[in-house]
C-alpha cells in the first residue's frame, strides 16, 4: 500500500481518486500522504454496503475523504473534469474484467490524471507496458497517452481467497502535452494494425484502407516500415507516423 502512495507522487493542493476501495486498506493509506500534501481523496464505490461504511468513516476525517457511490466507468469523468484544472492521480485495486474499459476510459479522460497505478492481472500489465517486438493493441492504446511500467508483483497467495492469477501494479504516467488531447486517427490506426496480429502490417492496413496493396506498401516504406513485418515489431512512433500519414484507413 506504501509503495502505491509513493509512486503515486500525489501532487500538493490536489486530488487522489481511488476505485474500488473495499474496506479502505488503500484508503487509510493514501489520506496519510494526503494530509502531508494538502489533498483530498475521492473514492468510487459500487458496492452500496460497502459503500455506506466508507461514508461513515469519511465523516470523522473533516472532508478530507469523499465517498461516491456508482460505477467508475461513468462517474471518471464527470471527477476529472470538476477538477478545474488542479492536478490529480487516480489508483485502485480493480475487478479484472472492467480492465480494458477502465483503460480506455482513463485515456478519454479530459484532463488525464498525472499518474495512475492500477493493480491489475499481471498478465494485462505486461501487455499494456510492452514494447517491440511484443507491441500489441493494448500497449499501442495505452502508450499513445501515457509511459506505462510494471512496478511490483503481488503474488495471489497475498489474496485470501486467492484468485487463480497473480496480480501487478500498472502505472501509467501521462506524457506532457497529452493531458487534454484524445487522437481517433491514431485509434482507428492501432485497430486496424492490430485487427489480425499474425498477419503482415501491410494486410491488416489493406483491410481497412482504400488504397491498393502496391500503395500501401509504397507509403509503408517512405516510413521506414517493413510492410511484411508483423505488428508486434512496431513502435508507438510508427503506429502514430502510419495515424499521421496518408492511409486510407476509415
Amino acid at each position: 500500500m506504501k509503495k502505491i502512495a509513493e509512486a503515486l507522487r500525489i501532487p500538493h493542493g490536489g486530488t487522489v481518486i481511488e476505485i474500488g476501495p473495499g474496506h479502505g486498506e488503500l484508503t487509510r493509506t493514501l489520506l496519510e500522504a494526503c494530509r502531508a500534501a494538502q489533498c483530498r481523496i475521492i473514492v468510487i464505490e459500487k458496492d452500496e454496503r460497502l459503500a455506506q461504511e466508507l461514508s461513515i468513516w469519511a465523516e470523522q476525517e473533516e472532508g478530507a475523504v469523499i465517498v461516491r457511490e456508482g460505477d467508475a466507468l461513468k462517474l471518471l469523468p464527470e471527477i476529472a473534469a470538476g477538477a478545474s484544472g488542479a492536478p490529480y492521480v487516480i489508483a485502485g485495486n480493480i475487478p479484472y474484467y472492467i480492465t480494458g474499459k477502465l483503460l480506455r476510459t482513463v485515456g478519454d479522460l479530459s484532463p488525464k490524471p498525472a499518474r495512475t497505478i492500477f493493480m491489475v492481472q499481471r498478465e494485462v500489465a505486461e501487455r499494456a507496458s510492452a514494447q517491440a517486438p511484443r507491441m500489441n493493441r493494448l500497449a499501442a492504446n495505452v502508450q499513445r497517452w501515457a509511459e506505462a511500467a510494471v512496478i511490483g508483483s503481488v503474488p495471489k497467495t497475498d489474496f485470501s481467497p486467492p484468485p487463480e492469477v497473480d496480480s501487478a501494479l500498472l502505472l501509467l504516467s501521462t506524457i506532457p502535452g497529452e493531458e487534454n488531447r484524445n487522437d481517433p486517427a491514431y485509434e482507428r490506426a492501432a485497430r486496424a494494425i492490430f485487427a489480425q496480429p499474425r498477419k503482415t502490417i501491410a494486410n491488416n492496413i489493406l483491410h481497412a484502407s482504400s488504397l491498393p496493396r502496391a500503395e500501401i506498401e509504397k507509403r509503408l516504406k517512405a516510413e521506414g516500415i517493413d510492410p511484411e513485418s508483423r505488428p508486434q515489431n512496431l513502435t508507438i512512433a510508427d503506429v502514430r507516423n502510419i495515424s499521421r500519414g496518408e492511409f486510407g484507413i476509415e
